[in-house]
């Protein structure tokens, strides 16, 4: 009865809940209640939707010496299966841009309660962070066809621009292939700045109208 109550709670008020005892923390932590608040999470995303939710299976896909790379600011002297790396990870990623990641000057301890955290639950409060990125994955630059802007240009439609995974990109503009870097990538959070040739660098934002698109925009 109490997981059917819980149903029905917005996810801060199950996180007060999670507070007052091992028994309601028991009944709150269950798929039944965070499976829906994780799809409202997503809903309204088309373009970027990842393939899977479920943050567990998305830290499956990456290789041991990426977990390790990507894990250079936490204390993984306890990890020693492949497992043990993806649950640090998880932990990390829940914990990213909160104030208790922050101002640590040595490697960071996660609490072991972090380790065996719910699914869902993780899942739900990663896709909040992941929805408000500024930073790009590779694989979604490659996918999105940008159109570019120039203040002095008469073309109004713009010119479109497809980036390749092999650092080329095509531009409709200059009608040949052309090289592109990223200035500051990570295999977990992407990169935020991107050089075309010898151009401006430039960095990436969010639209003001979702969640789904990114715009680059030059840094002057």
């Amino acid at each position: 009865m109490l997981i059917v109550i819980f149903t029905y709670l917005r996810p801060s008020d199950l996180r007060n809940v999670d507070l007052c005892s091992k028994r309601l923390r028991a009944c709150v932590n269950q798929h039944i209640i965070w499976s829906p608040h994780l799809e409202r999470v997503w809903s309204e995303v088309t373009i970027n939707r990842p393939k899977t939710l479920l943050l567990e299976d998305r830290v499956k896909e990456i290789s041991l010496s990426k977990l390790k790379i990507a894990l250079k600011g936490v204390n993984t002297v306890d990890c020693i299966e492949k497992e043990d790396y993806r649950r640090a990870l998880a932990a990390s990623l829940f914990f990213r841009g909160r104030k208790y990641m922050k101002d640590v000057p040595y490697k960071q301890n996660l609490p072991s309660w972090s380790l065996y955290m719910n699914n869902f639950k993780v899942s739900y409060y990663f896709g909040r962070q992941e929805r408000t990125r500024t930073s790009i994955l590779k694989s979604e630059l490659c996918t999105i066809r940008f159109r570019f802007f120039f203040k002095h240009s008469p073309e109004e439609r713009g010119w479109e621009v497809k980036f390749f995974d092999d650092y080329t990109l095509h531009s409709e503009m200059h009608g040949e292939l052309m090289t592109w870097q990223y200035m500051d990538y990570d295999d977990i959070d992407g990169g935020k700045h991107i050089q075309i040739e010898h151009y401006p660098v430039l960095r990436f934002s969010r639209l003001k109208n979702g969640v789904s698109w990114f715009r680059m925009i030059e840094i002057s």
